[in-house]
């Protein structure tokens, strides 16, 4: 009779073990479900900002013709690109101006150089 005491106090542990064991399975489960949902958001949110950034540099692209007006008598002299657009130097009747352009062709900056009074009066 005693063999069967024993016998069955195996069982129960064993029996309680198992229940221990489901218990720490339905928590690795719950977990494993939240790190797949995690993961499907981060995955998402990369896609979108792979995307806005592929979208929102379309807009710099640099345009295909541009109408400068320039005033009367006016030339230019030199024309560099700029990270920002592009830089132009124009001799004036009066004397040089450094004008910055945007990719679109909008003056940004106007910058006028001119020659001191006293050092044209004086290679006259």
């Amino acid at each position: 009779m005693q063999d069967l005491s024993n016998n069955n106090v195996a069982k129960k542990a064993h029996t309680e073990e198992t229940s221990a064991v489901v218990r720490h399975l339905g928590f690795i489960k719950g977990l494993v479900v939240i790190m797949a949902v995690l993961i499907v958001v981060v995955f998402s949110v990369i896609v979108v900002t792979i995307y806005s950034r592929l979208t929102k540099d379309s807009g710099k692209t640099a345009a295909s013709e541009i109408k400068l007006v320039l005033p009367k008598g006016a030339q230019v002299r030199a024309a560099s690109p700029d990270k920002s657009g592009m830089v132009l130097l124009i001799d004036m009747p009066a004397g040089q101006q450094i004008w910055r352009l945007t990719h679109s062709g909008e003056v940004t900056q106007k910058t006028i150089v001119q020659a001191s009074q006293s050092e044209a009066t004086k290679s006259k």
